[in-house]
């Protein structure tokens, strides 16, 4: 993730598994108040679950691995959806 980036409020079709690498994130999950997670520390959501995640570092990119877990056949651009 870019320095100041964000992935914007969304959902997943399945639940999301989240490792950090590198730097530190904001995980903002609706109806949860916000957690600071490092390089090392990992996440998860599930499936529908709206929530926004923030570089936190202003002077490095964030690198993470993230796994998902879905219906058989769900397409990748269905994985993240938007919310509006």
């Amino acid at each position: 993730m870019s320095l100041g980036g964000e992935s914007s409020q969304h959902t997943q079709a399945g639940n999301e598994i989240v490792y950090l690498l590198e730097s530190a994130v904001i995980l903002e999950v609706q109806g949860k108040p916000p957690v600071t997670l490092k390089a090392g520390q990992a996440f998860q959501t599930v499936a529908g679950e709206v929530h926004n995640v923030k570089n936190a570092s202003g002077s490095a990119h964030t690198k993470a691995l993230a796994f998902y877990v879905a219906k058989k056949g769900t397409p990748l651009e269905d994985l993240s959806v938007p919310v509006k």
